[in-house]
């Protein structure tokens, strides 16, 4: 349901691109009536995205869904760069990022995120950014990181993981990360790294 809109298309010189703001408490249909590349549903009420109320944007780039109340991620358009989904209430994203070829960067920092289950990142072909700061993460498992295409990534990734209640790094965690990455662990509670925790790792900072 849409309860108010605020449209505000920005000039063409000053913005990269047109961009739409909207205020929802839901999002049950599919969605057909936004023609901007960049999509705002920050500080809202929004408990649940149907699972294909995205799909039909297929113009869509940029999303972002800050400061509500999910659960779960819907599923993106596969044309998506950006998503951001901080200060929700999601816990896991086990799937959310499937099939999203053109993805550079996720940002989802504050999110009572509890784990990351293994592969949740495999088919990321252009990332180049992952933020989830300041989550509930205790432990990093074998293949928390793992990236199928790492040989094609040819930017170095930042995996940002700091503030969590990381107490354990598992054996693989960070296996086949891209040459050159970056992983950021500070202000955990690590008190054991597992045997070849990082094995199969070219971390270029830690």
């Amino acid at each position: 349901m849409r309860t108010q809109v605020e449209d505000k298309r920005t000039s063409a010189n000053n913005s990269k691109y047109t961009k739409y703001r909207y205020y929802f408490d839901r999002v049950e249909k599919t969605c057909t009536y936004i023609p901007g590349k960049a999509l705002y549903l920050n500080n809202n009420n929004l408990t649940t995205i149907a699972s294909d109320a995205l799909l039909r944007l297929s113009k869509l780039l940029e999303i972002s869904l800050d400061f509500n109340n999910l659960t779960k991620l819907p599923t993106f358009p596969n044309t998506i760069t950006a998503i951001s989904a901080s200060y929700n209430n999601l816990r896991c994203v086990d799937g959310a990022f499937t099939n999203l070829p053109q993805l550079d960067r996720i940002d989802i920092s504050n999110s009572a995120l509890e784990q990351i289950e293994p592969f949740t990142f495999a088919g990321l072909q252009r990332i180049n950014r992952i933020h989830l700061r300041e989550n509930n993460i205790k432990e990093l498992v074998e293949n928390s990181f793992f990236f199928t295409s790492n040989k094609e990534i040819t930017n170095k990734v930042v995996i940002h993981v700091g503030y969590q209640l990381l107490s354990k790094l598992s054996t693989g965690a960070f296996a086949n990360i891209p040459s050159g990455s970056e992983m950021v662990l500070d202000h955990n509670e690590i008190s054991y790294l597992e045997d070849g925790a990082f094995d199969d790792t070219d971390l270029e900072a830690m």
